[in-house]
């Protein structure tokens, strides 16, 4: 007769078959998580170093791929999103498209960022809040003649 309980007996062949399952999954996990680490510092290094270099359209496009690329670690995702809104901040007053580009993809980004919770909620909500009133500068230098009033409720709706 055995010493072992049948309970032990059956669980132990079961654990031995799913240990290199379980093992797998873990790797592959452990990856992907490398992986988007890597490529978020990647990202925010090239938009730090086309931002020097006087390249701010293609350095908002890099800060979004950085913010994109989200790990709960990653260590370069809040540094992207606060130089989004500085740039946004900066060329409000002077240059509002470039701002709304800006501001956009701080946005987007964070949106694609999203899982369980969403990081940043603070930045996105800013963003959100910021946009609509830009867009309607951005109507008026183009020359579109819509009420203001009219437009800002539009725009406020589509970034609710």
């Amino acid at each position: 007769m055995s010493d072992a309980s049948p309970t032990e007996s059956a669980s132990t062949p079961s654990v031995k078959r799913w240990w290199p399952v379980i093992v797998a999954v873990l790797l592959v996990l452990i990856s992907l998580g490398v992986r988007s680490t890597n490529e978020q510092v990647t990202a925010f290094d090239k938009a730090q170093t086309l931002e020097q270099a006087g390249e701010v359209e293609e350095a908002i496009v890099a800060y979004r791929w950085s913010l994109r690329w989200y790990t709960p670690w990653g260590p370069k995702h809040g540094d992207a999103a606060a130089a989004l809104r500085r740039i946004g901040d900066e060329t409000a007053a002077n240059r509002p498209a470039r701002a709304v580009r800006a501001l956009d993809a701080l946005r987007s980004g964070l949106l694609a960022s999203r899982s369980l919770y969403q990081p940043h909620a603070d930045a996105l909500a800013y963003a959100n809040a910021t946009i609509p009133p830009l867009l309607v500068r951005v109507a008026e230098r183009k020359g579109d003649k819509r009420d203001k009033a009219t437009l800002l409720t539009r725009f406020k709706a589509d970034y609710a």
